[in-house]
Protein backbone atom coordinates (compact mmCIF):
# COMPACT_ATOMS: atom_id res chain seq x y z
CA UNK A 1 0.00 0.00 0.00
CA UNK A 2 1.58 3.12 -0.98
CA UNK A 3 2.37 5.75 1.36
CA UNK A 4 0.15 9.11 1.75
CA UNK A 5 0.45 12.45 2.78
CA UNK A 6 -1.49 12.44 6.79
CA UNK A 7 -0.31 8.97 7.30
CA UNK A 8 0.37 8.37 11.21
CA UNK A 9 3.44 6.40 12.23
CA UNK A 10 4.02 7.11 15.91
CA UNK A 11 4.39 10.39 16.35
CA UNK A 12 5.09 11.52 12.58
CA UNK A 13 2.97 12.55 10.02
CA UNK A 14 3.67 12.38 6.50
CA UNK A 15 3.47 15.96 5.06
CA UNK A 16 5.10 14.97 1.49
CA UNK A 17 6.28 12.39 -0.11
CA UNK A 18 9.92 13.28 -1.23
CA UNK A 19 10.61 9.79 -3.53
CA UNK A 20 9.81 5.93 -3.34
CA UNK A 21 11.97 5.49 -0.21
CA UNK A 22 11.97 9.02 1.48
CA UNK A 23 9.19 11.54 3.23
CA UNK A 24 9.15 14.14 4.46
CA UNK A 25 7.41 14.29 7.88
CA UNK A 26 5.86 16.46 11.01
CA UNK A 27 6.52 14.99 14.38
CA UNK A 28 3.96 15.57 17.28
CA UNK A 29 6.61 18.09 18.70
CA UNK A 30 6.61 20.34 15.65
CA UNK A 31 10.11 18.81 14.37
CA UNK A 32 10.05 18.18 10.55
CA UNK A 33 12.84 15.99 9.08
CA UNK A 34 13.28 13.34 6.07
CA UNK A 35 12.57 9.55 7.25
CA UNK A 36 12.86 6.14 5.04
CA UNK A 37 9.73 4.92 4.69
CA UNK A 38 10.78 1.36 5.44
CA UNK A 39 12.04 3.32 9.01
CA UNK A 40 8.51 4.27 9.37
CA UNK A 41 6.90 1.01 8.74
CA UNK A 42 9.41 -0.94 10.39
CA UNK A 43 8.67 0.97 13.73
CA UNK A 44 12.39 2.22 13.08
CA UNK A 45 11.45 5.65 13.74
CA UNK A 46 8.94 7.31 15.77
CA UNK A 47 9.70 10.55 16.03
CA UNK A 48 12.33 12.74 16.01
CA UNK A 49 13.67 11.81 19.05
CA UNK A 50 11.46 13.37 21.75
CA UNK A 51 10.08 10.19 22.54
CA UNK A 52 12.91 8.91 23.85
CA UNK A 53 12.68 11.49 26.32
CA UNK A 54 9.58 10.03 28.06
CA UNK A 55 11.65 6.88 28.80
CA UNK A 56 11.75 6.84 32.62
CA UNK A 57 15.44 6.30 33.67
CA UNK A 58 16.44 5.65 37.46
CA UNK A 59 19.87 4.01 39.38
CA UNK A 60 20.43 0.49 38.66
CA UNK A 61 19.10 0.36 34.80
CA UNK A 62 21.62 -1.10 32.80
CA UNK A 63 22.27 0.20 29.50
CA UNK A 64 25.15 -2.03 27.37
CA UNK A 65 27.98 -2.56 30.10
CA UNK A 66 26.55 0.72 31.30
CA UNK A 67 25.00 1.09 35.23
CA UNK A 68 22.83 4.18 35.77
CA UNK A 69 24.27 5.53 39.34
CA UNK A 70 22.02 8.64 39.10
CA UNK A 71 19.67 10.86 36.94
CA UNK A 72 19.64 14.36 38.00
CA UNK A 73 18.28 15.93 34.51
CA UNK A 74 18.21 14.36 31.65
CA UNK A 75 21.14 15.94 30.32
CA UNK A 76 23.26 14.60 33.08
CA UNK A 77 23.30 10.76 33.50
CA UNK A 78 25.85 9.80 36.23
CA UNK A 79 26.88 6.07 34.78
CA UNK A 80 29.52 3.11 36.13
CA UNK A 81 30.96 0.76 33.14
CA UNK A 82 31.44 -2.80 33.71
CA UNK A 83 35.30 -1.74 33.88
CA UNK A 84 34.76 0.31 36.53
CA UNK A 85 34.90 3.75 35.05
CA UNK A 86 32.65 6.57 36.35
CA UNK A 87 30.70 8.90 33.15
CA UNK A 88 28.02 10.85 32.94
CA UNK A 89 26.15 11.28 29.04
CA UNK A 90 22.92 12.44 27.91
CA UNK A 91 19.85 10.05 28.39
CA UNK A 92 19.23 9.79 24.78
CA UNK A 93 22.31 8.83 23.97
CA UNK A 94 21.78 5.93 26.73
CA UNK A 95 18.21 4.82 24.92
CA UNK A 96 19.19 5.01 21.30
CA UNK A 97 22.06 2.79 22.10
CA UNK A 98 24.14 5.11 20.78
CA UNK A 99 26.55 5.14 24.35
CA UNK A 100 27.15 1.36 25.31
CA UNK A 101 30.36 2.05 27.40
CA UNK A 102 32.60 4.37 29.07
CA UNK A 103 34.74 3.87 25.35
CA UNK A 104 36.02 0.42 26.62
CA UNK A 105 34.35 -1.27 24.19
CA UNK A 106 35.25 0.77 21.39
CA UNK A 107 38.93 0.38 22.24
CA UNK A 108 38.26 -3.52 22.12
CA UNK A 109 36.53 -3.20 18.82
CA UNK A 110 39.19 -1.29 17.46
CA UNK A 111 42.07 -3.73 18.77
CA UNK A 112 40.51 -6.61 17.63
CA UNK A 113 38.98 -5.29 14.00
CA UNK A 114 42.02 -6.29 11.90
CA UNK A 115 41.73 -9.84 13.06
CA UNK A 116 37.72 -9.61 12.38
CA UNK A 117 38.62 -8.45 9.43
CA UNK A 118 40.29 -10.88 7.72
CA UNK A 119 37.51 -13.66 9.14
CA UNK A 120 34.19 -11.85 8.30
CA UNK A 121 34.71 -12.28 4.49
CA UNK A 122 32.97 -8.56 3.34
CA UNK A 123 36.34 -6.72 1.94
CA UNK A 124 35.05 -7.45 -1.15
CA UNK A 125 31.16 -6.38 -0.18
CA UNK A 126 30.44 -2.85 -1.73
CA UNK A 127 29.89 -1.52 1.67
CA UNK A 128 33.05 -2.33 2.79
CA UNK A 129 34.73 0.84 1.99
CA UNK A 130 31.34 2.91 3.16
CA UNK A 131 32.09 1.58 6.67
CA UNK A 132 36.41 2.23 6.24
CA UNK A 133 35.52 5.34 5.49
CA UNK A 134 33.26 6.17 8.26
CA UNK A 135 34.78 4.55 10.96
CA UNK A 136 37.99 6.50 9.84
CA UNK A 137 36.72 9.90 9.72
CA UNK A 138 34.99 9.52 13.52
CA UNK A 139 38.29 7.61 14.91
CA UNK A 140 40.52 8.19 13.87
CA UNK A 141 42.78 11.65 14.02
CA UNK A 142 44.97 11.01 11.40
CA UNK A 143 42.10 10.73 8.88
CA UNK A 144 41.79 14.21 6.87
CA UNK A 145 38.33 14.66 7.69
CA UNK A 146 38.67 13.66 11.61
CA UNK A 147 37.86 17.44 12.51
CA UNK A 148 34.79 17.77 10.79
CA UNK A 149 33.47 14.37 12.46
CA UNK A 150 35.07 12.49 15.32
CA UNK A 151 36.75 15.84 16.09
CA UNK A 152 33.21 17.68 16.84
CA UNK A 153 32.21 14.85 18.40
CA UNK A 154 30.16 12.62 15.81
CA UNK A 155 30.28 8.85 16.85
CA UNK A 156 29.40 5.80 15.12
CA UNK A 157 26.62 3.43 16.96
CA UNK A 158 28.93 1.38 19.10
CA UNK A 159 27.91 -2.27 17.10
CA UNK A 160 28.57 -0.49 13.85
CA UNK A 161 32.38 -0.41 14.70
CA UNK A 162 32.04 -4.21 13.62
CA UNK A 163 31.45 -4.55 9.57
CA UNK A 164 30.01 -7.82 10.08
CA UNK A 165 27.15 -5.70 12.24
CA UNK A 166 27.23 -1.97 10.08
CA UNK A 167 26.67 -3.71 6.60
CA UNK A 168 23.20 -6.60 7.12
CA UNK A 169 21.98 -3.58 9.62
CA UNK A 170 22.40 -0.70 6.64
CA UNK A 171 21.04 -3.07 4.14
CA UNK A 172 18.04 -3.73 6.33
CA UNK A 173 17.65 -0.27 7.19
CA UNK A 174 18.05 1.96 4.45
CA UNK A 175 18.64 -0.89 1.41
CA UNK A 176 21.36 -1.26 -1.01
CA UNK A 177 23.45 1.47 -1.59
CA UNK A 178 21.98 3.14 -5.09
CA UNK A 179 24.64 3.51 -7.71
CA UNK A 180 26.21 6.94 -7.90
CA UNK A 181 24.91 7.74 -3.85
CA UNK A 182 26.72 7.77 -0.43
CA UNK A 183 26.11 7.10 2.83
CA UNK A 184 24.78 10.80 4.37
CA UNK A 185 23.42 11.66 8.21
CA UNK A 186 20.04 13.10 8.00
CA UNK A 187 20.50 15.38 10.99
CA UNK A 188 24.10 16.93 10.24
CA UNK A 189 25.13 17.40 14.10
CA UNK A 190 24.24 14.11 14.96
CA UNK A 191 25.96 10.11 14.62
CA UNK A 192 25.96 7.75 11.86
CA UNK A 193 22.66 5.94 13.95
CA UNK A 194 19.80 4.01 13.12
CA UNK A 195 17.17 6.42 12.32
CA UNK A 196 19.80 9.14 11.09
CA UNK A 197 21.37 7.37 7.81
CA UNK A 198 20.03 7.73 4.30
CA UNK A 199 21.48 7.13 0.80
CA UNK A 200 22.22 10.90 -0.75
CA UNK A 201 23.41 12.37 -4.30
CA UNK A 202 26.92 14.79 -3.98
CA UNK A 203 23.74 17.61 -4.16
CA UNK A 204 21.99 16.42 -1.06
CA UNK A 205 24.86 16.05 0.72
CA UNK A 206 26.22 19.41 0.00
CA UNK A 207 22.99 21.03 0.84
CA UNK A 208 22.41 19.15 4.09
CA UNK A 209 26.13 20.01 5.35
CA UNK A 210 26.80 22.86 8.40
CA UNK A 211 28.68 25.80 7.16
CA UNK A 212 32.70 25.78 6.83
CA UNK A 213 35.24 27.58 6.97
CA UNK A 214 36.07 28.85 3.11
CA UNK A 215 33.05 26.81 2.16
CA UNK A 216 35.31 23.86 1.99
CA UNK A 217 32.85 20.53 1.31
CA UNK A 218 34.39 17.08 1.99
CA UNK A 219 33.19 14.07 1.44
CA UNK A 220 30.13 12.62 4.15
Amino acid sequence: MPIRIGDKYERWTVVEVISKREVACRCDCGTERSVQIGNLRQGKSRSCGCLQHTVAIAPGDRFGRLTILAAPTRLAIRCRCDCGTEMTTKAIHLVAKAVLSCGCLRREVTRTRGRKNRTHGLSSHELYGTWTRMVARCTNPKSGDYSYYGGRGIRVHEPWLRVAVFIPEIVSLIGERPKGLTLDRIDVNGNYEPGNVRWATRLEQSRNQRPRRQNQQRPR
